[in-house]
C-alpha cells in the first residue's frame, strides 16, 4: 500500500508525492543460532497456542454457540484524531523509544479487552493481533506486496496502561531484531508450494482462528495530497478479513482508525471505536498528555 500511494497521488501542486516515513529503519535481522533456532519455535508451536475464548475468537462458550467465522460485515470508523497526540505520547518515556505503532497496539488490546468485558462475562487473560510486516525489497521490483505476518501479545493481562505499552515495544523492538518475518515468509512460499489446498486453508483458518484481531497501520502522506486533481479530505481502510480486521491509517496530521468485523463476533463496532479514543485518552492521561486537541472533529 505504501507503495502504491506514490504511484497514485500527487502534491497539492501538482508536483511527484514522495512518501517519507520519519525514523523507518531498515530491519537487520540478528543470523545467529540462537535468533534463528527461537523464531523457529515461534512459528512452528503458533497453530497450537490460542488466545482467551471469547467472541473475537467465535468461541461457542463465550457466544452461546458455533458461529461462522465468515459472514455479513460491519464497517464502523473513529473520527479523525489527532496524530501529534499519539506521537507526544510515544515521545514522553525518554530514552524508551516508542513508536506511533507501539501506542496504537497498546490501544487496541485495552479497548479489545474492555469491549469484550462489556458484552460477556469472560475476562481475557491472552489475546493476540496478527500484525502484517513489510520486507525490503528492490525499489526497481514490480508494484507488488512483499511481506509477512506476526504474532503479537497485546498484554491484555496487564491493567496499567504504561505498563501494557511499554512491554508491547520491547516485544515489537525484540520482532524487528529477530528473524520471524522472513522465517514466516519462507514457510508461507513453501506450504504454497508443496501443500495442497486444502492443507493450505486449513493452517490459514488455525492460524487465524487462535488469534483475537489483525491489525495494520499505515503510515499515509504527511501533507495534503490530489487524485485525478481532486484533494484527498481523509483516508480510511475498511478491509474484510476472515477475522476482525482494524486498520489505522495516518493522513495530513491526523489518524483514522477503521474496523470491519463479523456481525456475528462483534454485532456493535461503533461501540469499540468509541473504546478505542476512550483507551486512547486514558493512555495519555497515564502519561501526563493533556488531551486538549485530541479529537479533530
Amino acid at each position: 500500500m505504501l507503495d502504491s500511494f506514490s504511484k497514485i497521488f500527487v502534491q497539492e501542486s501538482g508536483s511527484p508525492f514522495v512518501l517519507s516515513i520519519p525514523g523507518a529503519k531498515s530491519r537487520m535481522p540478528s543470523a545467529k543460532l540462537g535468533a534463528v533456532l527461537k523464531a523457529l519455535v515461534k512459528l512452528v508451536t503458533l497453530p497450537f497456542i490460542s488466545d482467551s475464548k471469547t467472541v473475537l475468537t467465535g468461541s461457542a462458550e463465550a457466544t452461546g454457540g458455533p458461529l461462522k467465522r465468515i459472514g455479513a460485515r460491519k464497517v464502523a470508523r473513529t473520527p479523525p484524531f489527532s496524530l501529534d497526540y499519539v506521537k507526544a505520547i510515544k515521545n514522553s518515556f525518554g530514552s524508551v523509544r516508542c513508536t506511533v505503532n507501539d501506542v496504537l497496539t497498546a490501544v487496541l488490546g485495552s479497548s479489545l479487552k474492555r469491549y469484550v468485558q462489556e458484552t460477556t462475562n469472560v475476562q481475557p487473560s491472552k489475546m493476540r493481533a496478527l500484525v502484517p510486516v513489510a520486507l525490503p525489497r528492490k525499489k526497481s521490483d514490480t508494484l507488488r506486496n512483499l511481506w509477512s505476518f506476526v504474532s503479537v501479545d497485546l498484554h491484555s493481562e496487564i491493567d496499567d496502561p504504561i505498563a501494557r505499552l511499554l512491554n508491547i515495544h520491547k516485544a515489537m523492538d525484540v520482532m524487528k531484531a529477530s528473524l520471524e518475518p522472513l522465517m514466516q515468509l519462507a514457510i508461507n512460499t513453501i506450504t504454497g508450494k508443496f501443500t495442497s489446498l486444502s492443507m493450505r486453508r486449513r493452517l490459514s483458518s488455525t492460524v487465524f482462528g487462535t488469534h483475537s484481531v489483525v491489525f495494520s497501520n499505515v503510515p499515509g502522506p504527511m501533507s495534503r495530497v490530489k487524485v485525478c486533481g481532486y484533494p484527498v479530505e481523509h483516508m480510511y481502510g475498511p478491509f474484510p478479513n476472515v477475522r476482525l480486521q482494524v486498520v489505522a491509517i495516518s493522513y495530513n496530521g491526523e489518524l483514522t482508525v477503521t474496523i470491519c468485523a463479523d456481525d456475528g463476533m462483534v454485532p456493535d463496532p461503533d461501540r469499540l471505536t468509541e473504546l478505542f479514543l476512550e483507551e486512547l485518552e486514558a493512555l495519555g492521561s497515564a502519561a501526563n498528555i493533556s488531551s486538549e486537541g485530541l479529537r479533530m472533529s
